[in-house]
């Protein structure tokens, strides 16, 4: 790593300085215009690196004075730019840039700084979960924030873990300099950064089998239809493994063997077929819960910091081979078109009432334009407050078929509060949608992917109608514990984003793509790692998605 030598020394350059009263206040840093930051990639012949220009263009910024016990602060942002999000430490302008590969240089060419008196400025403070009161402890946040200063450096690099042996990492880019004692920041409007390294190009597939599945053998009967298409749909290599004979009780024990048979057969996917109560969770640490259920480690081969899963995983949360059955017939038909053709062209979304900057009905309606404009989808929107957000339109909506749903709101384990009444597992049996498409669940909300079948995601997955039919959704993405507001919402709005832009994207990538769009729109790492760990799919994660 490097840092051009020119950036070192931002006292040599003249400065411009503002000086503005406590309270609301609105700063030109240049000619009037927009914030931008843009990006851009190239690899370079024939070294094989790999280059990231990023450059900065500021243009204005905004003070506002916080409120109760935060009045003593300056909350500091500039439209279109990331705020950092670390506790305790002032919010501050970034961009970051995840990298995969060796050998990361960062260079920074700063340009001429922007001396401004901003007082005390605000820190992050800790995000409450969608369903509980945090205690966020205000005052013992001030005198952290009174010692804080930007990094000389100006950027952070920082690591995520590894992905099939190569290191993933992220550069969190920080175009100022700020001291609390004095109340001064020095701003770097015109900022440029470029990033080098050597990247690594994983080549899967070329292990001894694509997909394991791990299964109680009373489910293989049930699971071969599924398989059977897959061979043939996607040139898939199953190992199906009887978890009778795998000899592992724990969740430790069930790592273990995953792990080992990892750096024998190198799989791309895995299935789990069974809830936790039949097949064991890990329990992890996340911003929210010491106890949290998780699949990850089963998928992460690195130490326990590593946060990127090798492998694609879901779960089928079932307790008999007919829902295991259920489950992959909707599998099938998703995947083969054998659905009305209406729900292809149809998305749906629900807010609740909630958030700020960007509340939830500004990520859901954000999300609903992109698939209108790149896609044509119709767009069809549940917000809490209106009248027609209720479980019955709800349902007449997926009766119709959809091929996506976004929820962003509250959830119980069992059902969603923030429709305008409340949406349950009984409303789920009503579904009559068994000849449409459908949909994938984007679930932000809490509680409701515990991997139970009394659970509501359970229900979206094994439930059918009075004639046996199977109804709900082909997957469904959502947490196992309290879930926090904004990094889960940021990252429904990225898979979504990613979805919108790629042709026949696979459901399991798009997942992880969503991720990585959190990791360069957050700057907290343990909320990173956190919506890693707590978020499960119940599904296929080698899905070919489908859009009409």
């Amino acid at each position: 790593m490097k840092l051009a030598r020119k950036a070192l020394f931002p006292a040599l350059v003249p400065l411009a300085l503002f000086g503005f009263e406590a309270g609301a206040a609105t700063v030109r840093l240049s000619a009037p215009g927009v914030n931008t930051v843009e990006r851009s990639e190239r690899f370079l012949e024939p070294s094989g690196q790999k280059v990231v220009h990023v450059s900065f263009g500021l243009q204005e910024l905004s003070l506002e004075r916080g409120k109760g016990e935060l009045s003593v602060y300056q909350k500091l942002s500039l439209p279109g730019v990331n705020s950092t999000s670390d506790i305790g430490q002032p919010m501050l302008p970034f961009q970051a840039v995840t990298v995969q590969g060796e050998g990361v240089e960062v260079e920074a060419s700063l340009g001429t700084p922007v001396a401004l008196q901003v007082g005390r400025l605000l820190p992050a403070q800790e995000e409450a979960c969608r369903c509980a009161n945090l205690d966020r402890r205000v005052k013992e946040f001030r005198d952290e924030v009174d010692s804080y200063a930007s990094p000389e450096s100006y950027y952070k690099l920082q690591s995520l873990g590894d992905f099939r042996g190569t290191r993933v990492s992220r550069v969190l880019l920080l175009p100022h300099r700020y001291d609390a004692k004095s109340g001064m920041l020095y701003l770097y409007p015109k900022a440029s950064y470029k990033i080098s390294y050597r990247p690594n190009l994983v080549k899967q597939g070329a292990g001894a089998y694509d997909y394991l599945v791990i299964s109680k053998r009373a489910n293989f009967a049930a699971l071969e239809p599924w398989i059977a298409h897959k061979r043939i749909s996607q040139n898939l290599r199953f190992n199906v493994v009887a978890f009778e004979d795998m000899n592992a009780t724990t969740a430790e024990a069930v790592k273990n063997w995953i792990h080992a048979e990892f750096n024998r057969a190198q799989f791309k996917y895995s299935l789990i077929v069974g809830g936790e109560n039949q097949i064991p969770q890990t329990r992890v640490e996340t911003t929210t819960d010491r106890n949290t259920p998780s699949d990850l480690p089963y998928y992460t081969m690195g130490d326990a910091t590593d946060v990127i899963p090798e492998v694609y995983g879901g779960r089928i949360v079932a307790d008999s081979p007919e829902t295991v059955s259920h489950v992959v017939s909707k599998w099938i038909a998703y995947e083969r078109d054998s659905s009305a053709s209406v729900g292809w062209s149809r998305a749906v979304g629900i807010a609740s009432n909630e958030g700020a900057n960007p509340s939830d009905a500004d990520y859901v309606t954000a999300i609903q334009g992109r698939f209108t404009a790149n896609l044509g989808s119709q767009s069809i929107y549940f917000y809490q407050n209106n009248a027609d957000s209720t479980p019955a339109a709800f349902n007449a909506a997926l009766d119709t078929g959809a091929w996506w749903v976004t929820y962003l709101g509250h959830g119980s384990g069992t059902d969603w509060p923030s429709f305008g009444s409340t949406y349950s597992v009984q409303h789920i049996a009503q579904l009559r949608n068994a000849a449409a498409v459908k949909p994938v669940w984007i679930d932000v909300a809490c509680l409701n992917g515990i991997l139970r079948p009394a659970n509501a995601g359970a229900h979206l997955m094994g439930d059918v109608d009075p004639s046996g039919s199977p109804i709900g959704t082909t997957a469904y993405y959502g947490g196992t514990v309290l879930v926090s507001w904004h990094p889960p919402a940021i990252f429904a709005r990225g898979v979504g984003f990613h979805v919108a832009a790629t042709q026949n994207a696979i459901l399991g990538e798009a997942l992880q793509a969503g991720q990585k769009y959190l990791t360069e729109n957050t700057s907290g790492v343990n909320d990173i790692a956190s919506n890693q760990r707590w978020y499960h799919l119940q599904g296929d994660p080698s899905m070919r998605l489908r859009v009409k």
